[in-house]
């Protein structure tokens, strides 16, 4: 009987831990074990499972299995490419909805099927074997359309990008007191999925000709959205240190509207280019627009770059809040969070909140923004400003 086992791992994993902390860590290896069970139950309903999701370190995981005799009329190799397509599709789903769309879109993993023997299933060998074998494979990249190229130029240069808000809620006033601006691809097209945009920009090497783009259309709009609220946008690291995105936002027609903008840095910053940064943060900070930390975590390594930058807000990640709730590290992990911010003169937000009892435990942990489904659903900046 030829057996093969699946392999799910996880690149980088051992940033986790320092990017949302041990607790949050603990119960996300719980979660993504129970998911990729759940795939597999589909995945291979046409093979024989031989063993149990097997974790030999976290982020990375294999079911061993073997072929039923009825299917070998297909080629193997035909059939492993077609269940590992599939599977990707899957696992990007599952990542998702563990880390939120943004966060897991961007997650990269490896998944593929390798020959086993009974030899090899010992653990340190199984190990190595891995190890070793993941290193000639590809990962799965993002997610992105089959759209050519200059068709992805011309909606770029014509606006054909479509501005939504999704409400910020003050948790102590208990009101609306801002937006955070999404973008999203035409209606009718697959670009309409922030992930297949921002993926397809991605693939043909145009992500800061979009983010200028996104950014540009919903400073359009920006003199239309009433006092006293404010916006906030995502920018990138790279983009936010290059001429032209000083040039865009530092408009005289914009400076009475400055300080009601907020630019949220949308990527875990390397902290060898803190230094670089943080001078390009001051500049900004200069003109009047406020800073954030996008998807931050509870870890060291966000703590540090929190520290370095002193930004104005940190947005707590939909990793964090969807685990409230389920290991009492977290709350604790969100307290000290929101204490070394205030300390550094910043606030809390809490982003991706879906139900009340999200909410109570970041108010009572001294959280001040929250935002997500159980406060608003994203909507057209038409709807919003005809409202």
């Amino acid at each position: 009987m030829n057996k093969y086992i699946l392999v799910f791992q996880i690149q980088n994993p051992d940033n986790f831990e320092d990017i949302f902390g041990p607790g949050v860590v603990v119960v996300v290896q719980q979660d993504l074990t129970a998911g990729f069970n759940d795939i597999l139950h589909s995945l291979l309903e046409r093979y024989d499972i031989l063993s149990d999701v097997t974790s030999l370190s976290f982020g990375q995981w294999y079911v061993a299995f073997s072929i039923k005799q009825h299917t070998l009329s297909r080629d193997i190799d035909e059939q492993f490419e077609s269940l590992t397509t599939a599977g990707k599709q899957l696992i990007r789903k599952m990542l998702q909805r563990n880390f939120g769309m943004a966060t897991g879109t961007q997650v990269d993993f490896k998944l593929v099927v390798l020959p086993v023997s009974d030899e090899i299933m010992d653990a340190d060998i199984l190990r190595s074997y891995i190890r070793t074998s993941l290193g000639t494979h590809a990962s799965a990249g993002t997610p992105y359309s089959n759209i050519k190229r200059d068709e992805f130029i011309n909606i770029v240069d014509k606006q054909g990008i479509e501005i939504f808000l999704q409400p910020v809620v003050s948790l102590l006033q208990d009101k609306v007191v801002g937006y955070e601006v999404l973008s999203r691809g035409p209606l009718t097209s697959p670009l309409n999925r922030a992930e297949v945009l921002f993926g397809t920009a991605s693939h043909f090497g145009l992500r800061e000709e979009l983010e200028i783009a996104c950014i540009s259309k919903a400073l359009h709009y920006l003199e239309k959205i009433p006092e006293p609220y404010w916006i906030s946008m995502n920018v990138g690291p790279d983009l936010m240190s290059r001429p032209v995105f000083y040039d865009l936002i530092s408009q005289r027609h914009l400076k009475t509207f400055l300080p009601r903008i907020m630019f949220e840095i949308t990527e875990h910053l390397p902290i060898p280019l803190s230094e670089t940064i943080q001078k390009v943060v001051k500049g900004l900070k200069d003109l009047g627009v406020y800073l954030a930390l996008d998807d931050f975590g509870c870890g060291f390594s966000d703590i540090v770059a929190a520290r370095i930058l002193r930004p104005n807000i940190v947005k707590l990640c939909i990793t964090i809040i969807s685990r409230l709730g389920r290991h009492p590290q977290i709350e604790r992990d969100v307290r000290y969070t929101v204490d070394r911010i205030t300390r550094l003169g910043g606030e809390v937000l809490g982003e991706g909140v879906e139900r009340r009892e999200q909410a109570e435990i970041l108010k009572n942990s001294g959280v001040s923004f929250v935002q997500g489904y159980y406060y608003g659903r994203p909507s057209s900046i038409k709807d919003v400003m005809n409202a």
